[in-house]
């Protein structure tokens, strides 16, 4: 009961609070903390005919007045569906009043972003020149929270807000201005905004340089100036002794003037100021807050709920202002990828979003990607360097230096960020250079030190390089050459400190692609060479298959009209070409075979090893890793005898050379053979070469999978204390490692074990865990192997439908990619439900072809023994007759699948 009571008490104070706030930020004319206030009240009482209320001005004073009737019939309905009531007599009246526009907000404390007019000074509270502002303010919570922190420091006198145009520094700077405009205010004498872009500085020295700004300042907080006495020291006179904030807006023009702020501020210790502007004051005493865009999705991944993503809020306000119906949520995925490609600048988001009463999100999305010019507006009470983003940007272009400006250009060439060593050579930028680029807000420095661009700069800035073609090659080049020297260098670091290797290029990525890009579009083949090391493994760690076969595929054919075209003429380094050619071939059939595509894989192979023989090349990359890779697709394919054949010859031409990730691989997967053949300790000692090696050069993501494998031995030999040790050790390392595969690999058989342990329901979890990765990898290996446990494990859990349905798929998975050990595992996960509904010859017929199929290997071919001694069968006696043929198996399974789904 004491439960009971509580419950409701937080349930009515949580309904209380929520309406204050929505109250309040009616009254306050800031109408979306407002709206979700209701929205979240009516949340947790929907017939609450007041909330209802509420949120019908709200949306009301938002301009949203077709969602505020939209809301009435809403509350009409819930009134009628929870109490059988119709809506009241003072409902019924508001939204008369709303649908013939009788019904207006209060009047609101809010900033107008213009010219201050009179001063206005309501009772309680401070004096002030803010006036209501027309468009409502996203929130940018984050950012008011903090510069209000900093503006209770003492040692906090003077903030700069800066950011380059568009960012929203005014109305920021403007709201947090009203923020004060309360009762107990710590500036009592006065809150004042003063626009300074209208405020021309004059050149020379003297009293008349001042003027303009000292009067502005004047106007704004109703000083008269009079008497002889300059006007600067009327000024400080007059604030002296005042508790006070200014608001300077649009300072970056008047840099001459700062010593006049330093010069109030030392005379008034009551007085603060806010600055905005493009560029810092660099002022001793300056606190200086970056603003830059509104935050927006930035992962796919990512759950789109407007309320986490303040671009998505401003980008629907807009919009509604001009076409009253946009719905949001129907064209959400393009809204998200303009936010995307506008980095969340608040004036492009404005301007983009005006464009919905014409055109489709889609359609808005691919013109900002075609065309900077396309977001501009024709609104005359807007300031002309505002009416469009390439405004916007000429106008902090035109205040930069000859070497600045060639910088900013240079800089435009990178993708994700860059560092400081690649501006000085791709960009010929010096530390000063790129400080005062920071400065002026053009370049943003991060907390790990790197540098990037706002993404509409970058586009303006790019254009400006291509209006010089040579330029902007010769810097294409440079960016290429710097990149592919950076992944070969990290590829020579692997040995020393591979989990390094791999951050350092993760982290360049972007660089790192489109390097890759435009050594393809321009033939650079020594470019592509020392890229692809880099670009294959990072791609196979993070599980893009699709991704990482397109770029390869892309090399391998321009590496093919080169190399053709070299070899006809008997050009010079023609056999260094074909090297690299056949490299590229061979991690193209890398990811074909990730994809389960084995037969093109095998062609591409066999291709590589032709081009190694001509050029008599016995390389690590040029004839170990395709005979590597042969081996692989065999033991898929459940060839066990050649893939032995094929590994131990990778593995010897390796150690010619010493190359130690193709002996590591090499190692690895001849232990995966040994293991299917029931040979553990052969299995064990390849596997404790491949640690040695693994550990050696820090390759936690192979370390960690040959825990998996450990574990996957132990659970074959029904050691499942120490296959479950293995196996968390493995996925654990992997997922640090973020190696894909490896983590659905290793969960998969933790599934296994965990059920054969008695505990079925966390073993489902984990496998289902393992098919989710595999599917969102697009590993079909992967898929089958997680299907057919999952068919296991479903079974001891004694739901057989499931287990059925779980093996018929994994049935299907096997055959469409060729994996025969798959199949005979599947065929056999079946033979269990044909005996348990009585066709035991049957069963019988698909036992013994996984005990004599070779592909059938050790496990499935003891758990095929296992069913038929279950059967009544000698436990020693073998299945009569020959082994039967890969067609006779795909038949019969084939045959399995029609039949058995039928049942179903």
């Amino acid at each position: 009961e004491w439960l009971l009571v509580e419950r409701e008490r937080l349930r009515r104070l949580a309904l209380d609070v929520l309406g204050q706030l929505a109250e309040t930020s009616l009254q306050q004319g800031d109408f979306a903390p407002g709206i979700k206030a209701a929205r979240r009240l009516l949340s947790i009482e929907p017939w609450y005919e007041a909330g209802h209320c509420q949120l019908m001005k709200l949306l009301a004073a938002d301009g949203q007045r077709s969602a505020a009737l939209a809301q009435y019939e809403t509350c009409r309905q819930r009134l009628a569906d929870e109490l059988d009531v119709a809506p009241s007599a003072e409902t019924m009246a508001l939204v008369d009043a709303i649908r013939t526009g009788a019904w207006q907000p209060p009047q609101a404390i809010r900033v107008e972003l213009g010219a201050p007019t009179s001063i206005v000074e309501p009772a309680a509270l401070p004096p002030h020149n803010l006036l209501a502002a027309t468009t409502s303010f996203v929130d940018r919570r984050a950012e008011q929270a903090k510069i209000t922190e900093l503006l209770t420091e003492v040692d906090c006198r003077l903030l700069t807000i800066t950011g380059t145009g568009g960012m929203g520094k005014t109305r920021l700077a403007a709201q947090i201005a009203a923020h004060y405009l309360e009762p107990d205010t710590p500036f009592r004498d006065g809150i004042y905004f003063v626009p300074l872009k209208g405020v021309n500085p004059t050149s020379g020295a003297g009293q008349a340089d001042v003027i303009p700004f000292i009067s502005a300042i004047g106007a704004a907080i109703g000083v008269s100036f009079s008497g002889k006495a300059p006007l600067e020291i009327q000024l400080l006179n007059a604030v002296r002794k005042k508790l006070m904030l200014l608001v300077l807006d649009n300072f970056e023009h008047l840099a001459d003037y700062s010593g006049q702020v330093v010069a109030m501020l030392e005379q008034a210790p009551g007085l603060k100021v806010i600055v905005t502007s493009r560029t810092r004051l660099n002022l001793y005493d300056e606190c200086v807050f970056d603003l830059w865009g509104l935050p927006y999705p930035s992962d796919d991944s990512v759950p789109l709920d407007l309320e986490l993503y303040e671009s998505l809020q401003l980008f629907e306000q807009r919009a509604r202002r001009v076409r009253h119906d946009f719905d949001v949520q129907a064209e959400l995925p393009d809204v998200v990828r303009i936010c995307r490609l506008l980095a969340g600048m608040p004036l492009a988001l404005e301007l983009a979003a005006a464009w919905v009463r014409t055109l489709s999100c889609r359609d808005i999305a691919q013109e900002i990607e075609q065309n900077l010019d396309f977001l501009a507006t024709k609104a005359q009470n807007v300031p002309e360097r505002q009416r469009s983003i390439r405004a916007v940007f000429d106008y902090s272009w035109r205040s930069l230096t000859a070497g600045e400006q060639d910088a900013l250009k240079k800089m435009s060439v990178f993708a994700g960020g860059f560092s400081l060593a690649a501006a000085r050579q791709v960009a010929e930028a010096t530390p000063q250079t790129l400080a005062d680029l920071v400065d002026r807000s053009l370049v943003r420095q991060e907390t790990s030190g790197r540098y990037e661009l706002h993404e509409l700069l970058r586009q303006y800035a790019l254009d400006k390089l291509r209006d010089d073609p040579t330029a902007y090659e010769v810097t294409m080049d440079h960016h290429c050459v710097y990149f592919a020297d950076y992944a070969m260098q990290r590829n020579f670091e692997t040995e020393r400190d591979h989990k390094k290797s791999l951050i350092d290029r993760d982290i360049e990525i972007d660089n790192i692609r489109l390097a890759w890009a435009w050594a393809i579009e321009q033939g650079r083949v020594q470019g592509l060479f020392k890229l692809h090391l880099g670009l294959g493994e990072l791609y196979e760690i993070a599980g893009r298959y699709e991704e990482g076969l397109e770029l390869f595929q892309r090399a391998s054919v321009k590496l093919y009209e080169i190399y053709q075209e070299r070899k006809s003429t008997f050009s010079t380094g023609y056999h260094e070409i074909g090297e690299i050619y056949g490299q590229m071939l061979a991690w193209q059939a890398w990811f074909t075979l990730r994809l389960g595509r084995y037969k093109p894989a095998q062609t591409l192979l066999f291709e590589a090893l032709s081009i190694s023989e001509q050029s008599d090349s016995d390389g690590q990359w040029q004839r170990a890793y395709p005979l590597y890779q042969l081996g692989l697709i065999d033991w898929y394919l459940g060839r066990y005898t050649s893939a032995r054949q094929y590994l131990e010859e990778a593995a010897a031409v390796a150690r010619q050379t010493n190359g130690l990730f193709i002996i590591m691989a090499c190692s690895v997967h001849l232990g995966l053979t040994e293991t299917n053949l029931g040979h553990f300790q052969a299995a064990r000692q390849h596997y404790e070469e491949g640690m040695m090696i693994s550990e050696r050069i820090g390759m936690h993501s192979v370390t960690g999978g040959l825990y998996n494998f450990l574990g996957r031995m132990a659970y074959f030999q029904s050691d499942y204390d120490q296959a479950e040790q293995h196996l968390e050790q493995g996925v654990d390392m992997c997922r640090a490692a973020e190696h894909h595969f490896h983590v659905a690999f290793g969960l998969t058989y933790q599934g296994l074990v965990r059920a054969w342990r008695g505990q079925p329901d966390q073993g489902q979890r984990l496998c289902l865990e393992s098919l989710d990765i595999f599917n969102d990898i697009g590993e079909p290996y992967g898929q089958a192997l997680a299907l057919d446990h999952l068919g296991q494990v479903t079974w001891l859990a004694g739901n057989y439908e499931q287990s059925k349905r779980y093996f018929l798929k994994t049935l299907q998975t096997s055959l469409e990619i060729g994996t025969m050990p798959q199949t005979l595992s599947a065929m056999v996960g079946l033979a269990q439900h044909l005996t348990r509904t009585g066709h035991t010859e049957q069963a019988a017929q698909l036992l013994a072809y996984a005990i004599r199929h070779p592909a059938g290997g050790h496990n499935t071919g003891q758990s095929a023994r296992r069913r038929l001694v279950e059967m009544g069968f000698q436990s020693e006696a073998e299945p009569s007759g020959s082994a039967p043929s890969d067609e006779q198996i795909e038949t019969a399974a084939r045959a399995l699948v029609v039949s058995q789904y039928k049942t179903l």
